[in-house]
């Protein structure tokens, strides 16, 4: 029957507590940082560095030669003859296409090769 105790109606109403939760911890872990560090990534940044060196001289020096036809042609417009200066021109809009297009080739090449390394470094 009745035991003698009834339940409030505070108690019965009242939304269940739950425990205490843990504070979520996150971490965030630079990946491409820590392959990088270890001697392998030095290895193949190294040998990323050698190999693409060259060509980062070459395009240095074609943006420097695609400059002075630049300020060749900026200095000697109004002396030039129209013939000239459209020859000038057409130089100049041939050697940036090829300028433009080279670094395209390069960032191509290196994303290949990075994904092909990191592919050999996660297969062991």
């Amino acid at each position: 029957m009745f035991n003698g105790v009834w339940p409030s109606w505070h108690s019965l109403f009242a939304a269940p507590t739950a425990p205490a939760q843990t504070p979520t911890k996150v971490g965030i872990i630079n990946v491409q940082g820590a392959i990088l560090a270890t001697k392998d990534g030095e290895k193949a940044r190294d040998a990323i560095r050698v190999r693409f060196e060259p060509r980062a001289k070459d395009m240095e020096t074609r943006m420097a030669d695609v400059n002075r036809l630049k300020d060749q042609f900026s200095k000697g417009a109004n002396t030039m003859s129209a013939d000239a200066r459209e020859k000038l021109s057409r130089e100049i809009d041939d050697k940036q296409r090829k300028y433009q297009w080279t670094p395209k080739i390069c960032r191509m090449n290196c994303s290949r090769r990075s994904r092909n390394w990191s592919t050999k470094s996660a297969s062991g």
